[in-house]
């Protein structure tokens, strides 16, 4: 079985504190996937022939620095990139970043 995808979470802080949320996101959660931490899992990421990141949370703009970079990192390295966001009502979208990493 090949692994295509990666879904790095960030964070569990969120906004919100929705009773749906699958990773118990909440404002009270604290810590953040640092950058060494990113770097990290991307080199294995590419040494084991994965295709794609996404970033997500609780809310990965919370740490908009940390998301921003993680992302400019694994489009430098060839990754198909994505973010998941927080949407009215705790309906989650999920967005592919284009040529630009301004988001």
């Amino acid at each position: 079985m090949k692994l295509s995808g990666l879904h790095i979470l960030l964070t569990y802080q969120c906004t919100r504190a929705c009773e749906h949320c699958f990773v118990w996101g909440s404002p009270r959660q604290r810590g953040v996937f640092g950058l060494e931490q990113i770097e990290q899992v991307l080199e294995q990421a590419k040494e084991a022939g994965v295709e794609w990141v996404y970033f997500e949370g609780g809310e990965p703009f919370i740490y908009y620095n940390v998301l921003i970079k993680g992302v400019q990192r694994a489009k430098e390295m060839g990754f198909a990139v994505g973010y998941r966001i927080e949407r009215l009502l705790g309906r989650f979208r999920c967005r592919s970043c284009r040529a630009s990493t301004t988001l």
